[in-house]
């Protein structure tokens, strides 16, 4: 019930978080890490810390690391209090860092000059007892929520694994750099004994293939010219045609048969006797019937 609620606050919290971040104006810097901590000399949690401070307060990571100072030696993830509190209240950072050496907490630094109480308690636990270890891993937590957009179940799963705040940190830094699930990288933490270089060149050359498969699609696209495909004609064959000639119908010839006047008597008078002949039941009439 008790992990229920914690969870349940955490949600609540990423959500207002992230819309307070969304109207500082963020910038998101693209600085790789490696190169980064090698041009400066610095570890990767140092490095880490230095990117995550640029990309939550708009800063350059350049003006990040000029800001400290010289001569300091302080990590930037203990300091990382001093750059959100001036980010939030328009101070100085000197006059922050100035108030802390002083012997004030980062805890009594952020209620005097009213900080948002989102930015260093996203969980709203209670603080009487907090020590400035317990302010910036708290500070860090939030930023990691809103600044890396990582869900509070994220959160969730890299604490449980006891990784150390500021090692959570750099697998964040490195997922948002290589585009792979920070569970992965955290996971892969404990697995490789906290060695970052390994764990970052693994990641790397996974993600290296699918940028150059993508730039060969895209020239491919650009300088591919269509050509058209010639078309063969399809093959008929010649039909034979035979002409059969038409002969008009010959008129049919009517004979009309024309007898002479004698002739025309006989065959009236024998078609008469015939007639009468048949009537008598053939008897006998004459003598042409014998």
């Amino acid at each position: 019930m008790k992990s229920m609620k914690r969870l349940l606050a955490i949600l609540a919290f990423a959500s207002v978080i992230g819309a307070a971040f969304c109207q500082t104006g963020q910038v998101v810097t693209s600085v790789q890490i490696e190169p980064f901590m090698t041009q400066n000399n610095l570890s990767y949690e140092d490095a880490a810390a230095a990117l995550a401070i640029a990309r939550m307060t708009g800063m350059t990571p350049e003006v990040v690391l000029s800001t400290r100072g010289a001569g300091v030696s302080t990590p930037y993830y203990e300091l990382a209090p001093a750059y959100m509190i001036s980010w939030q209240t328009g101070r100085p950072y000197s006059e922050i860092v100035g108030m802390y050496n002083g012997g004030q907490s980062w805890l009594q630094i952020a209620r005097d000059l009213s900080v948002p109480v989102m930015f260093w308690n996203p969980n709203g636990v209670d603080t009487t007892s907090w020590t400035n270890s317990d302010f910036e891993n708290a500070m860090w937590q939030s930023m990691l929520m809103s600044t890396y957009g990582l869900p509070a179940t994220d959160v969730e799963y890299v604490t449980g694994l006891n990784i150390p705040p500021r090692e959570a940190l750099v697998a964040a830094v490195i997922a948002s750099e290589t585009h792979q699930p920070v569970r992965d990288i955290a996971a892969s933490y404990s697995v490789n004994g906290s060695n970052w270089t390994v764990i970052h060149d693994r990641y790397l050359v996974v993600q290296q293939p699918v940028v150059a498969e993508q730039r060969f699609v895209e020239t491919q696209t650009v300088t591919t010219t269509t050509t058209p495909t010639p078309v063969t004609p399809r093959y008929t064959p010649e039909v034979k045609r035979t002409y059969v000639p038409v002969v008009a119908a010959r008129p049919m010839r009517i004979v009309h048969h024309t007898y002479h006047a004698p002739v025309r008597r006989h065959v009236v008078h024998r078609t008469i006797h015939h007639a009468m002949h048949r009537r008598t039941k053939h008897k006998k009439c004459c003598c042409c019937c014998k």
